[in-house]
């Protein structure tokens, strides 16, 4: 599932408002890279971008996404009432050459009741592309998951997760990828076990591509 980027992986200067200067406990953080010599691919052709392959839609090589000329993030943080943290942030990618700028945008909430949270969060990123037939447009992606606290030492989960690829005017099918997931923690002293059930539906944006997974991972503390 193709994901939003972080400027914390270039370097950039930051300015943070302080805490409890704005009212509802709003924060707002902006970040600027100068200089970002790489960025995010273009979804062109034959390239990938983890395991998302996108020879299907057009046969041409892909760019790296290199040459971009700066990388500017802002991130809005509120916490209108307790229990509920409200995230809305924007990223742009200004490229020195001849093509459109990549922009991402993503908003989220997530609520706290006692044992139970929800969350709930869409975003929408448009890598660089030349508007080619076959090109990829932008992603629109969706997820929201609950979790309940049964004790202090183990806790169950379940999360939907939707990414809807748009193309560029093209007869090759649009494809929207589905992720849902069972987790189940246990803590025991200073180690974390946790399961998971993974069941995906056109995984890497193929169409009748399905798979499931099953991770037990342990994490000890010392």
């Amino acid at each position: 599932m193709i994901l939003g980027s972080e400027i914390s992986s270039y370097n950039n200067l930051q300015y943070h408002t302080p805490a409890d200067l704005l009212p509802f406990g709003i924060v707002v953080k902006a970040a600027h890279s100068p200089n970002a010599d790489t960025g995010p691919v273009d979804f062109k052709g034959a390239g990938s971008q983890g395991d998302v392959k996108f020879a299907a839609w057009d046969g041409t090589a892909a760019r790296t996404g290199a040459n971009y000329s700066s990388v500017s993030q802002f991130l809005v943080e509120a916490a209108p009432i307790d229990g509920l943290v409200v995230k809305l942030d924007y990223t742009d990618f200004s490229h020195d050459a001849a093509a459109n700028d990549a922009e991402e945008g993503h908003a989220s909430l997530k609520y706290a009741y006692g044992p139970v949270t929800v969350g709930y969060g869409r975003g929408w990123i448009a890598p660089i592309n030349d508007k080619a037939a076959g090109s990829v447009d932008h992603f629109e992606n969706s997820s929201m998951g609950v979790g309940f606290k049964v004790n202090d030492a183990f806790s169950l989960s379940y999360t939907v997760e939707q990414s809807q690829l748009e193309l560029n005017t093209s007869s090759a099918a649009e494809v929207e990828l589905e992720l849902t997931s069972i987790q189940a923690a246990y803590n025991i002293g200073g180690a974390t076990i946790a399961i998971s059930q993974d069941d995906i539906s056109n995984a890497n944006y193929t169409l009748a591509k399905d798979q499931k997974e099953t991770l037990v991972t342990m994490v000890m503390a010392f």
